[in-house]
């Protein structure tokens, strides 16, 4: 009774109360209510935790369990006697005062829960108190007053509580929430490290509610820690769990809105704000925090909505009616009319996809946000989520990794998204990926205990995985570094141990290993203690040259190295460390005769197929290196004769066929590799094959494969082109339309030659498909770009000529005029535009100012000389028409000139009396000359001035009395004005 009293004063004395006196008169009736009873009598539990417990249904409690409810602090003695009497041990139980319990009414006493010897005075109870139920009891007494001081008093109660038997309550009852809390308001913030130790182990062994306060409360230290991202991975874990777990609600909410994932944030909020277990000012706040969030600023009242908005709305009626086809057409229209940024109507897509089954809709939803997107960590979030549709899917789990790859690419930091393309990687059997991802968390993991069993796992991947035994040593060592407790890797380490040498090492790591083995291990463990033991004795008596050149090596001495190797290998041949040193030496001295024999004694003297074949690999990399390509051909077929599904002797001799054009040896080679167990990716691996069925001429695989390799790595631009090369080649035009316009998407914004080259792909596939107007389309988003780019003007003009829209073509010729590099390519796209001009659109006016710009850029371009005799015919210049005539013919380009312009000019050389002229223009019409002259003059009979019809007949009359022309055949050809005019010259 006086130490009962002596703890009721000091915990009042702890929460601010005044102390009152307990005097040992007998205390008045007092029931379950009634106020003034002492704290430590009946301390009670925090209100949010007490509401949280009473949620749960009441179920019976057997008598053995070491504590009771949190509720139940203290207990009548009649109960305890009956309860807790069972649970002393026999010397407490004959140390513990007794109390003798009247019946009925009469005066009892109380019992302390947490210290059963700990007992009250005689006190009278109400008759209800004095019958228990068997399997769960009411709580005996309740503390009135505020929740701070309950709260106070429950912590200072656990604080003076037994910290062994809460320990030993939490261990026997892992699940037991309340056992949890007790322990942790015991310990406070007086022990982190014993804190955080029950953290963890409670995080592993615990389930339910318990397994959520454990991962909330190691949520807080992560976030106290500064490491948010563990801290809200945590809280999401623990929310998951237990939804109805309230001290994570807040917490969760504050780091899902610092995410940018609102829509839960604003849940959370509204469940805080809607709580009887948050104070008011947290209510509010949370309720303050949903308004915010939930509004949107930039909605301004009365303003008319987008059309997406109403769209959106109406999709989300359609998708709670049940009507799912009807609110994905919605939504797709909404999702069409969205502002830039908005992604509610793709992601209510996404969500009515997976709804109806169709989930690679689904993951074209998320990738129309990823297109987008900009910021790393979001679209880190799109390719988990992404990754997380595939995984629920059959036959995705090629889609669910690339994707996680993908969202690790962004978010490297992310720890929840490298655990899971670590299970990922583990799954597909890429161990290298899976181990340095278990790096990665390595650096992240907080915790000694942590690290050390992640050091654990990656050491049994390099051992077991990637058969590397001196890297597995290393992790196995820094596993017993950070937490020397594991027993996991005492064992693999002492058997390495005793594989190289290190008897003693071995020695004592066997009998650490003992102490928690099996007993049927036991007895060999400690005969394997016993063995390395003897070793050491024995190598002791003699010198172990391996263990000396083991130090030679440590120590660096090459010289010495080489004695003890060569001791070595004279004692054991074949010896494992000996033949290592040794080749290293033949390997940097180039010697393949000598590292040819070591190998052949070391294939010899090896035990297993993998030894065997390590030997042949390191004499067939060395002649790889010094470039003798056939020995190093052979040495990997050696390997692979003595293990076939070497992967290591498969990639290499591979590479090196496909290297040295062996393709027919590469293609066997490559047939048997398999994707999951090559260096080469699965991308790059099926990329290798299609150039080698390529070459072997088999243009139909080469292209499956390629298909394969884009679909394995749709971000490789490299694959996608020789998909639209080989397709192009086989004239799958649709395919190769297809993959060029995939490539057009992944060249770098910032590459302009690329985008560039890539678009005159697109369009010159458009044009053999016969797609004249994409191809157009095309070069005019090349245009936009690049407005002045000369070979899109001059395919546009060729495009818009096949249409025959040459006011189009006509246009963009004369935009090709000043990008012209130099005067005579300028007069050459002159005399194209003029040719245009004046055949296709009728105008020789704007035509005979073309040719004339074109002939004073370059007087020497003989088309447009040509051009300009009909134009100086046009202009009535005989003087000029004779120049460019004489020009052409001694340049020898008058046969050339079509006969309507030889005629031309053979007429205007007759007025002007250049005989010479007019015969050599003759003799190149040859037989035409009549009809041709005729023709000619007939053009006459309407105009006047320097040439008009009666001056030129006259003139050509006398070319006939010399005998140049016939005038007969002319006359006989002409039209009746020029007869007329011949008949009557002058």
């Amino acid at each position: 009774a006086e130490q009962l009293r002596a703890e009721a004063t000091e915990i009042r004395t702890s929460i601010g109360a005044e102390p009152e006196t307990i005097v040992d008169e007998p205390s008045p009736p007092r029931t379950k209510t009634a106020p003034g009873l002492g704290a430590a009598e009946k301390p009670p539990a925090p209100p949010a935790v007490a509401r949280a417990f009473e949620t749960e249904e009441p179920t019976p409690a057997p008598r053995v369990q070491p504590l009771g409810r949190l509720k139940l602090i203290s207990l009548p003695s009649r109960t305890a006697t009956k309860e807790l009497g069972p649970r002393l041990d026999p010397d407490e139980r004959a140390a513990a005062p007794q109390i003798t319990v009247g019946d009925g009414d009469d005066e009892g006493g109380w019992v302390s829960v947490l210290d059963p010897k700990l007992k009250s005075g005689p006190v009278a109870v109400d008759a209800t108190d004095t019958e228990v139920a068997d399997g769960f009891h009411e709580p005996s007494v309740m503390i009135t007053g505020t929740d701070d001081e309950t709260a106070q008093a429950l912590a200072a109660a656990a604080a003076s509580a037994d910290r062994d038997r809460l320990l030993a309550a939490r261990r026997e009852n892992p699940d037991d929430a309340s056992v949890l809390l007790a322990l942790l308001a015991h310990l406070g913030d007086r022990e982190p490290a014993l804190r955080r130790e029950v953290l963890d182990e409670a995080s592993r062994t615990s389930t339910g509610r318990a397994l959520a306060i454990a991962l909330h409360e190691l949520g807080l230290l992560a976030r106290c820690g500064g490491d948010a991202l563990r801290a809200s991975a945590l809280w999401a874990r623990a929310y998951e769990i237990d939804p109805g777990l309230a001290p994570v609600w807040m917490p969760l909410a504050d780091a899902l809105a610092a995410a940018d994932d609102l829509d839960a944030a604003i849940e959370l909020y509204e469940k805080v704000a809607a709580s009887s277990e948050y104070d008011d000012a947290r209510r509010a706040f949370a309720a303050e925090r949903a308004g915010v969030l939930g509004r949107d600023d930039t909605v301004v009242s009365g303003e008319i909505q987008p059309r997406g908005h109403g769209e959106l709305a109406r999709a989300q009626e359609l998708a709670e009616a049940g009507d799912l086809p009807a609110a994905i057409a919605t939504a797709q229209r909404a999702a069409e009319h969205a502002p830039p940024g908005d992604f509610a109507a793709l992601e209510l897509l996404e969500t009515l996809y997976l709804e109806s089954g169709d989930v690679t809709a689904a993951s074209e939803a998320i990738g129309r946000q990823l297109v987008v997107v900009e910021d790393p960590a979001h679209k880190a979030t799109l390719w988990r989520r992404r990754a997380k549709i595939y995984r629920g899917a059959l036959n995705r789990d090629a889609e669910a990794y690339r994707c996680l790859k993908e969202a690790h690419a962004c978010s490297p930091a992310d720890p929840e998204i490298s655990y899971q393309l670590r299970v990922a990687a583990m799954v597909r059997g890429e161990w290298a990926l899976a181990a340095s991802l278990l790096y990665r968390e390595i650096a992240a993991a907080h915790h000694p205990r942590e690290r050390g069993a992640l050091h654990l796992e990656l050491a049994l991947i390099y051992e077991e995985r990637l058969d590397d035994d001196a890297q597995a040593q290393v992790n196995y060592e820094q596993a017993l570094a950070f937490d020397p407790s594991i027993p996991a890797a005492k064992l693999p380490l002492a058997r390495r141990y005793e594989a190289i040498g290190r008897h003693d090492d071995a020695a004592k790591l066997f009998e650490e290993a003992a102490t928690t083995a099996r007993p049927a291990d036991r007895a060999k463990l400690l005969a394997a203690a016993t063995a390395a033991l003897a070793a050491v004795a024995d190598r002791a008596a003699r010198p172990d040259v391996a263990l000396q050149l083991e130090r030679a090596e440590a120590s660096g001495d090459l010289d010495l190295q080489l004695d003890l190797a060569h001791q070595l290998w004279r004692l054991e041949p074949g010896h494992p460390r000996a033949f290592r040193v040794l080749a290293n030496v033949h390997r940097a001295s180039g010697d393949l005769g000598a590292l040819s024999e070591l190998t052949a004694i070391r294939a010899a003297k090896a035990s297993t197929t993998d030894e065997r074949a390590a030997a042949w690999l390191e004499l067939a990399r060395l002649a790889d290196e010094v470039g003798a390509f056939e020995q190093a051909a052979r040495a990997y077929d050696g390997a692979l004769v003595e293990n076939p599904s070497h992967a290591g002797a498969l990639d290499a001799r591979g590479a090196l066929a496909f290297r040295l054009g062996d393709y027919a040896t590469a293609d066997q080679i490559y047939r048997n590799v398999i994707a999951g167990e090559s260096v080469l990716g699965e991308d790059e691996l099926a990329l290798r094959r299609s150039i080698i069925a390529e070459t072997l001429r088999r243009d139909s695989e080469a292209l499956a494969l390629a298909q394969a390799a884009r679909v394995l790595a749709p971000t490789r631009r490299d694959v996608v082109l020789r998909v639209q090369e080989l397709a192009t080649r086989m004239g799958e035009l649709d395919v190769a339309l297809e993959a060029a316009h995939g490539a057009l998407e992944l060249v770098p914004l910032d590459d302009d030659e690329a985008q560039i080259a890539t678009h005159f792909v697109v369009v010159d596939l458009l044009r053999q498909a016969g797609k004249l107007d994409g191809a157009i389309a095309q070069l005019e988003r090349v245009l936009r770009e690049h407005p002045l780019h000369g070979p899109a003007l001059e395919q546009l003009a060729q495009l818009h000529s096949a249409r025959g829209d040459w006011t189009a073509a006509t246009r963009y010729l004369y935009q090709l005029v000043p990008l012209a590099p130099n005067p005579a390519l300028r007069a050459e796209r002159l005399y194209n535009l003029g040719e245009a001009v004046l055949v296709h659109l009728g105008d020789p006016e704007r035509a005979d100012d073309i040719f004339l710009r074109a002939s004073d850029l370059e007087p020497t371009h003989q088309p447009t000389l040509r051009r300009l005799i009909d134009v100086y015919w046009r202009a009535d210049d005989p003087g000029a028409i004779v120049e460019v005539a004489t020009e052409l013919g001694t340049g020898g380009a008058l046969v050339a000139t079509a006969t309507p312009t030889l005629a031309r000019a053979l007429v205007a050389a007759a007025l002007l009396g250049d005989t010479e002229l007019a015969q050599s223009i003759g003799t190149a019409l040859g037989d035409d000359v009549a009809r041709c002259v005729a023709a000619a003059l007939g053009e006459l009979a309407e105009r006047d001035g320097r040439l008009q019809l009666g001056s030129a007949a006259t003139a050509v009359g006398e070319l006939g009395r010399r005998g140049v022309v016939d005038l007969h055949k002319i006359r006989a050809a002409a039209s009746a004005p020029v007869v007329a005019a011949l008949a009557n010259p002058g």
